[in-house]
């Protein structure tokens, strides 16, 4: 797998399509975002995963996740890297949680060849 330097339009059409599909209760609503060849890294998990996986990973986080109202909070660009740093805020188990993070992402024009979570944080109010 190799990726082409990723143009700055280019990495705004992804972004856009992330910020519109993101958080989506219906994961295959993503698949504008792969590159044919894409994977979804995770550092939860072993191996990466090619990308007709993914949907079903996704199903089974937004299945555990509750309710959840995601948004882009800023993200840059350089070269083939895209990277996205991220909110959610919303109810898990009955409780209110916000979920901070970030995600990396290696683009062949404007589809993803690699994603990668890199961090996500929780914080839970105290009563």
């Amino acid at each position: 797998m190799s990726a082409a330097p990723a143009r700055h339009g280019a990495a705004e059409r992804f972004v856009a399509v992330f910020e519109r599909t993101w958080g989506s209760e219906d994961p295959e609503r993503y698949a504008p975002l792969w590159h044919p060849e894409g994977v979804r890294l995770h550092p939860l998990m072993e191996d990466p995963l090619p990308r007709e996986k993914v949907a079903r990973h996704l199903r089974a986080g937004l299945a555990a996740g509750g309710d959840r109202s995601p948004r882009v909070e800023r993200w840059v660009a350089a070269g083939d890297t895209v990277m996205i740093e991220w909110t959610a805020a919303g109810v898990i188990a009955g409780q209110l949680v916000e979920l901070r993070g970030a995600e990396r992402f290696t683009l062949s024009g404007d589809r993803a060849v690699a994603w990668e979570r890199l961090f996500r944080h929780a914080a839970v109010p105290e009563d």
